[in-house]
């Protein structure tokens, strides 16, 4: 397809699109055409989906409606995303999280082009270049401008009808109701009440790059949201008490989980700060805010074996843990 005389045999050309618009009286709509179904790039030639094309002008012109739809989308194997994050480890690794995130933020990502005979079989857990390979013969993604097409390629998000569809993927994928969501959210619970904050950094750093768009880090109350969200559900799981933003001791702490059977508490206190050498000492000011305000009082007075005081502080999509330790035996 990227060969000449066949550049322009698998879509409408951008002058097809205009003639084919202009004979169904859709001209001044021509822009909004553009954003949602062009972008594809064969060869040189830039090419609009004629699937959703010939969709959007019936439904204009027979029913009477111009606002752009994901026609193209609604119809394919849109599961193949679904599949891949499923069954693939390389899924939920940091750099490919951070590549799908500049896709879906209209950035340029580069892939190694792996060529197949058949099509991967992604139930069984494959490469996230094979999967990119995949999504490139698809339609998903194509060639950037000036990209070659052999070997180590450049690819992006075509459209607006495509970026629709990864970003209704996403809200499935990393929402509440995704069995890997859910299974980190209980591994972390576990490592912050064994006061494993190594581990528990590395996992908070990925879980940031995964769910949270680098847009919505602007705010401290975001963060406690997406760790709320995180602790809160895994906690009750485990059958702890999970509490924010309760009194305790001379204020008011972010996040408490207590374990009152095993008496054990993890107080948790969060700094966001802009530039991410400064996390450092953001998670130094949290721990002893929690020193100041007194937060571990009530649980030291209750004989806890083990009270951990940790400070997190925060910077777009990662973060640092600073650990008083027990404080229990201070």
């Amino acid at each position: 397809m990227n060969d000449e005389p066949y550049t322009g045999f698998f879509g409408f050309t951008e002058e097809e699109t205009r003639k084919l618009l202009e004979d169904c009286g859709l001209s001044e709509k021509e822009s909004e055409v553009k954003k949602w179904y062009d972008g594809y790039r064969f060869g040189n030639k830039h090419i609009f989906c004629p699937w959703s094309l010939i969709s959007y002008c019936y439904a204009a012109t027979q029913k009477d409606n111009t606002v752009p739809q994901p026609f193209w989308v609604n119809t394919s194997g849109n599961d193949l995303i679904t599949m891949f994050t499923d069954n693939s480890m390389e899924s939920h690794n940091a750099e490919n999280i951070d590549k799908l995130q500049k896709l879906m933020e209209g950035e340029n990502v580069d892939i190694s082009l792996m060529e197949f005979t058949t099509y991967p079989d992604l139930r069984v857990g494959v490469s996230f270049d094979v999967f990119m390979t995949l999504m490139l013969h698809t339609g998903y993604v194509t060639f950037a401008e000036g990209s070659d097409t052999s070997d180590k390629v450049t690819v992006r998000i075509p459209n607006q009808e495509v970026l629709y569809c990864f970003n209704k993927k996403r809200e499935l994928l990393f929402g509440e109701n995704n069995p890997y969501w859910y299974n980190q959210a209980l591994k972390l619970v576990d490592l912050l009440m064994e006061n494993n904050t190594d581990e528990a950094q590395m996992l908070i750093s990925t879980m940031l790059k995964e769910f949270l768009s680098i847009r919505n880090t602007g705010h401290e109350l975001y963060y406690h949201g997406f760790m709320t969200g995180i602790l809160g559900l895994a906690a009750a799981t485990k059958n702890f008490k999970y509490h924010e933003e309760i009194e305790t001791g001379t204020g008011f702490s972010d996040i408490i989980i207590d374990n009152f059977d095993s008496e054990i508490a993890c107080i948790l206190e969060l700094k966001k700060v802009e530039q991410l050498e400064d996390c450092y000492d953001a998670a130094d000011d949290a721990t002893k805010q929690i020193i100041q305000k007194d937060y571990a009082a009530k649980f030291i007075s209750r004989r806890y074996k083990k009270v951990y005081g940790i400070g997190i502080g925060f910077a777009q999509k990662s973060c640092k843990i600073a650990s008083l330790g027990n404080m229990s035996k201070s």
